[in-house]
């Protein structure tokens, strides 16, 4: 069976309620503090194809890449400007092609367990959360279990 966003979408959603069902029955924590966790873990659940050409987890980090440098290159266009008449111009083209030649080929280093870890280590540090970087860890093997068994069958 060949694997794609809804076999992953589907899998790592319902994994994650399965994660928020536990937080809720077996540590009480309230319906309104499980939302966000299970929101990472889903999402984290489709990360790892962003290392994918025609994904859609890549078109959509594209776009958001994309605008994230158009923003920065308005947000500093004075000092841009400065370097060069052409630099607030080139900014966001040079910086969304380099992205794009740094992520690697797919089911390469992004569909590995040390990303999960890397990932969750990641979420961790920068929300000072043990419980998003759990799900974000949890959220990205499921990506990776549902690709092993799918390759499998």
């Amino acid at each position: 069976m060949e694997t794609g966003f809804r076999e992953h979408l589907g899998g790592a959603a319902a994994a994650g309620l399965a994660f928020a069902y536990f937080l809720n029955s077996s540590l009480g924590y309230s319906l309104e503090s499980i939302i966000p966790p299970f929101l990472l873990f889903t999402v984290s659940g489709i990360l790892p194809d962003i290392d994918s050409p025609r994904s859609k987890p890549r078109k959509f980090f594209r776009l958001a890449v994309l605008a994230g440098l158009v923003l920065i290159a308005y947000a500093y266009y004075p000092a841009l400007a400065g370097i060069h008449f052409t630099a607030p111009f080139l900014f966001p083209v040079i910086g969304f092609l380099g992205i794009e030649a740094a992520i690697p080929g797919h089911r390469g280093v992004m569909h590995s367990s040390t990303a999960a870890i890397l990932w969750g280590a990641a979420l961790f540090l920068l929300l000072r959360n043990p419980l998003a970087g759990l799900a974000a860890a949890f959220g990205y093997a499921t990506h990776l279990l549902i690709d092993y068994v799918g390759d499998r069958t």
